[in-house]
């Protein structure tokens, strides 16, 4: 059309149709995704019909998770390094699988995997933050320069030292027009043994030790186990890795039949409560009088509100806290930041834990609490109406085929070209703002 008619179109980034061209020269169109869907992005429309998700999918995918975490550490002081840990917790020795505590005999030694090993679920080192069942880079490798992806399974402490037990993943391809790398388990659950998880090869590994101040980071890679290990100031940290440290009914399922499992015990909730232990950090912020870092944005106010959030729902099991409960909890907040026990601050409070709280119920929707609530009060069908439209292939393939005659036939009179433009033009217009 540009080549007939340059004088009578003009086209708009953000509303050209041809997307998989666009991707391919230029890559991933995040500067060109609007803010609703157009008639013929049809693949995006079938996705969210299917994950019941009327947002921009493709832009969330894109930019949501790493942004914000982007976007969270940008803020932090860089001058004062953050170490504070959320949710922690003895772990049982049924949490484990062979492979595991092979791993973790042959990094600690004999050990006590009942009452010697703490568990969290969130741990902050160095400005970094690390998340149970997250993926992250931990290299790149040497004969292709492509990423070494690892999955964090738990987050361990013992003796004051941090170990993230991680699963080292195998990755298969790249996508250089999305920018996108496929991975999987290095080898299968089933095929792997038990000796493979702690048999190093000499031959293969390669030592690369970074030095600077005040901490200092060695890593050790080799086939089939690896590990990181960063010694700071405050603690120590250390990654192992294993290639069938998963257990075969996955990570998840294990971590979900353990949830269920702890479910079932039900810790009534006090008269007066009190507040989680908290980072010596929040505590001297308190004792200063330094409450302007408990307003909205700062990290004190996140790190009071998730070990809050985390001790009703893995203590009392409070994924829905009644009026008088978040009651009992704002006034108890307002009491440890000594504040005037008034209804503002108490209400300041309470909204803040009810929108976390809001977030924990969507992370953990295979709850058997939230699923309850669910059943009970939610309706089905309800949310914003959807129009789905339908996509005929006929259709697209004969559109196509007049796009192709316009752009192959040079010598085309006048009538054709207008007669050509009429039929599409039913099909162009749902794209037209």
């Amino acid at each position: 059309m540009l080549i007939h008619f340059p004088d009578k179109i003009v086209p708009k980034a953000h509303f050209i149709r041809e997307y998989e061209r666009i991707v391919h020269d230029y890559g991933s169109a995040a500067h060109q995704w609007c803010s609703r869907y157009e008639a013929c992005h049809t693949y995006f429309k079938k996705l969210a019909i299917r994950t019941n998700n009327c947002k921009n999918t493709p832009k969330m995918l894109a930019t949501h998770f790493r942004l914000k975490q982007c976007l969270k550490f940008t803020r932090l002081s860089q001058f004062k390094s953050f170490y504070y840990f959320i949710g922690i917790k003895k772990i049982q020795h049924s949490s484990f699988n062979i492979a595991m505590k092979n791993v973790l005999v042959h990094h600690f030694g004999y050990i006590n995997l009942n009452n010697d090993l703490f568990q969290c679920t969130k741990l902050i080192n160095e400005n970094i933050e690390y998340c149970r069942s997250a993926v992250y880079i931990i290299n790149l490798r040497s004969d292709n320069e492509q990423p070494l992806f690892t999955q964090v399974i738990f987050i361990l402490k013992m003796n004051e030292k941090w170990c993230l037990l991680v699963d080292l993943l195998n990755t298969l391809s790249c996508d250089e027009d999305l920018f996108a790398w496929k991975v999987n388990h290095d080898i299968l659950p089933e095929s792997a043994d038990s000796s493979s998880t702690v048999t190093k090869d000499p031959q293969s590994s390669s030592i690369t030790s970074i030095h600077s101040q005040p901490s200092s980071i060695t890593s050790i890679h080799s086939q089939p186990s690896s590990i990181i290990t960063t010694y700071s100031q405050s603690s120590t940290f250390t990654i192992e890795s294993s290639t069938d440290c998963l257990p075969k009914s996955s990570t998840n399922n294990s971590i979900s039949h353990q949830r269920d499992n702890s479910a079932n015990i039900n810790v009534p909730f006090p008269d007066e409560y009190r507040i989680p232990s908290l980072p010596n950090g929040l505590i001297k912020d308190i004792e200063a009088g330094s409450l302007h870092t408990f307003g909205p944005r700062y990290t004190n106010r996140q790190t009071l509100i998730d070990a809050i959030s985390y001790d009703l729902i893995e203590k009392y099991k409070l994924f829905y806290p009644s009026s008088k409960q978040f009651d009992k909890i704002g006034n108890a907040i307002v009491k440890f930041l000594k504040l005037p026990l008034i209804k503002e601050n108490i209400a300041i409070w309470k909204d803040a834990l009810q929108a976390k709280l809001k977030r924990k119920r969507a992370e953990n929707l295979d709850n058997i609490i939230v699923q309850d609530y669910h059943l009970k009060y939610s309706r089905a069908g309800s949310g914003r109406p959807m129009i789905i439209i339908q996509y005929n292939d006929d259709i697209s393939n004969d559109i196509e085929t007049k796009v192709n005659r316009l752009r192959d036939l040079s010598q085309i009179d006048v009538d054709t070209q207008l007669k050509l433009w009429k039929e599409t033009l039913h099909c162009r217009r749902p794209s037209i703002p």
